[in-house]
């Protein structure tokens, strides 16, 4: 029995060995069939610069030991690789990058990202990326010139980025000037982008290059230049002088301006030495004839003169038209009538003069026209000639109102009335002074001429005259006051009721006192 045990034994322990050998032998099998070469997916490129990207992928280990590397260049025979990284032993995914420098701007590239461990190497699909840069910009032609224009252009390759172009210009390379922004786009292919520049000046040279930006930077084109033609001059025509007077005439004719901005004016003066200029009007800019009127002043009478029509542009160019001449008509005559004495005392008379200036006045024919207050009837008295210098007199007997006297005057085939003149009359006032019984004295008149008027009585005083009664009256008047305590003087003020009639101040009187 005890021998059967150990045989028992024996043989346990020979299949337990047995088993672990085994054991040992499909583990490690088991371990073996496990690790694998690993997987490499290639991701995006990222943090794009002109020079500069970083490349992305995901790297499963497979469970051994794996470096990383992404191949990378302008094609995909690639050329240049990135250092490798380890990235572990793992076996889930990991995310891996790399930086990449010194490449070149808007240029595509090719890259991919290669794992390799014990059990082999992977490389991930190819990917591509294009590096930003800012704009590039060629500078074009210069057409279209004109004395105040022209038209630039200049081709933009935008590479990829939303891109806008100006023109600079000027007459320096300092430019100072720059033309609306416009729209390039964000293609990659080269436009060709056009501007008109305007508000040049005639025979000018210019300096212009166009300028690009996008989100990278900016570019300029090189620097052209081109010379604006020379202004043709503007045409002036000189027309027929109208509006001719003794002293003053229009001057009228048409200027074509040829598109430059242009003024005229007219000279003038007894010959063709000119010697006087009217105002500068404008004529605008267009490219028809317009009408120009200027004004010619102070001229002299029955003077002939001579004028045209002169117009000059904004580039300085000066056209003069045709000379042309007129003559001023005769002056006109001209009188001022005055009457002395005015005012007159009421019955008086007076003697009206003037003299007669201007053309025809030595042989000047003179009616006056006389119109008495209320003047609704008026006279017309002899006429009469001036003497050779144009002075005249017309005497006027026994004014009693105020009257309004006018001159016609015939002189050198010209009619002319003149202003009116007034004549005022004083009126006449007779005053008495008379006691009405013991304590009464009466101030009483007639006043010339008659009809409505207004009587003061005033005491004058030391050092002032004070109104001590005032009544209305017509052609006669009457005031009853208390007789002064002591001697006393006083004065009768008479206010016609026309506007016409002067005040009448008598001279002071004494009224003994009590």
């Amino acid at each position: 029995m005890a021998a059967y045990d150990r045989t028992m034994t024996r043989a346990a322990r020979r299949w337990t060995a047995a088993l672990a050998v085994t054991a040992a032998t499909l583990g490690a099998g088991a371990l073996a069939q496990a690790a694998s070469a690993p997987t490499a997916t290639t991701g995006a490129a990222t943090s794009l610069t002109p020079t500069g990207a970083t490349l992305g992928a995901t790297v499963n280990p497979g469970g051994q030991s794996t470096t990383v590397a992404f191949d990378y260049g302008t094609s995909s025979a690639y050329g240049s690789s990135t250092a490798t990284q380890n990235v572990g032993s793992g076996t889930d995914a990991k995310d891996v990058t790399a930086k990449l420098s010194g490449l070149q701007p808007a240029t595509t590239y090719h890259f991919r990202v290669s794992a390799a461990n014990a059990s082999g190497t992977k490389a991930g699909s190819d990917a591509t990326f294009t590096t930003p840069s800012a704009p590039t910009v060629k500078t074009g032609t210069v057409s279209a010139v004109s004395t105040g224009q022209a038209t630039v252009s200049a081709t933009v390759t935008p590479h990829g980025q939303a891109t806008t172009i100006v023109f600079d210009y000027g007459t320096s390379t300092a430019y100072g000037s720059t033309t609306a922004a416009q729209n390039a786009g964000s293609g990659t292919s080269a436009v060709t982008i056009k501007a008109t520049i305007t508000g040049l000046k005639p025979g000018t040279r210019y300096h212009v290059r166009p300028r690009a930006k996008n989100a990278t930077g900016s570019a300029n084109g090189a620097d052209v230049s081109f010379t604006t033609t020379t202004a043709a001059g503007p045409l002036a025509t000189t027309s027929a002088a109208t509006n001719v007077g003794a002293t003053t005439a229009t001057l009228p004719g048409s200027v074509t301006p040829r598109g430059v901005a242009t003024q005229a004016y007219a000279q003038y003066g007894t010959s063709t030495k000119y010697g006087a200029s009217t105002a500068r009007v404008s004529a605008g800019s267009g490219t028809k004839a317009v009408t120009v009127r200027p004004v010619a002043t102070r001229l002299k009478p029955s003077t002939r003169y001579h004028y045209r029509i002169v117009a000059v542009n904004s580039a300085g160019t000066t056209t003069r038209g045709a000379d042309r001449t007129f003559t001023t008509a005769k002056a006109t005559a001209t009188t001022v009538l005055v009457a002395s004495p005015n005012p007159v005392p009421y019955g008086r008379g007076t003697e009206v003069r003037g003299q007669v200036t201007g053309g025809g006045a030595a042989s000047a024919r003179v009616t006056l026209t006389v119109q008495p207050f209320p003047f609704t009837a008026s006279s017309t008295l002899q006429s009469r000639i001036a003497d050779r210098n144009g002075r005249f007199t017309v005497p006027l007997a026994s004014l009693r109102m105020t009257t309004r006297v006018s001159a016609g005057v015939v002189a050198g085939g010209t009619t002319l009335r003149t202003r009116i003149l007034r004549i005022g009359v004083r009126p006449s006032v007779r005053t008495t002074i008379a006691r009405v019984g013991a304590r009464r004295v009466r101030f009483s008149g007639t006043i010339r001429p008659g009809g409505a008027a207004t009587v003061w009585l005033r005491k004058v005083g030391e050092h002032s005259t004070i109104t001590v009664r005032r009544v209305r009256a017509r052609g006669r008047f009457s005031i009853t006051i208390l007789r002064p305590r002591t001697r006393g003087i006083y004065r009768i003020r008479v206010r016609t009721d026309t506007r016409t009639l002067q005040r009448f101040d008598s001279r002071p009187r004494a009224v003994a006192g009590r």
